[in-house]
């Protein structure tokens, strides 16, 4: 039987962390960077989720051998709140990283 292949490392920042800008100023971007590290190589099964509801299509990333591979994406935000994304992974385990991002604007 071939050997069980983990997720061992997930790491998410958003970039900004936070946002305070003009209420006039929207809508602002946030990018994200996401870090998935395997023991061997794996199909990895993986989506975003957001505080709106929103959720992304599952994505697989192949890993043809150990190591790490990043994921860029960018989120929008168009309105003062506080919100949060995930990275949710699902196979070969399911793991569930978090960022909140605060967003406030000023008149």
């Amino acid at each position: 039987q071939a050997p069980v292949t983990n997720v061992t490392k997930t790491s998410l920042r958003a970039e900004p962390d936070r946002i305070v800008v003009g209420c006039d100023q929207f809508p602002q971007t946030i990018f994200l960077e996401a870090e998935v590290t395997t023991d061997g190589p794996a199909y990895v099964t993986w989506r975003w989720e957001a505080s709106t509801g929103a959720a992304s299509d599952n994505v697989i990333l192949v890993f043809e051998t150990a190591g790490k591979q990043v994921i860029n994406d960018y989120y929008q935000i168009g309105a003062p709140n506080e919100y949060w994304v995930k990275l949710h992974i699902t196979t070969p385990s399911e793991i569930v990283k978090q960022v909140n991002i605060p967003v406030s604007c000023r008149p």
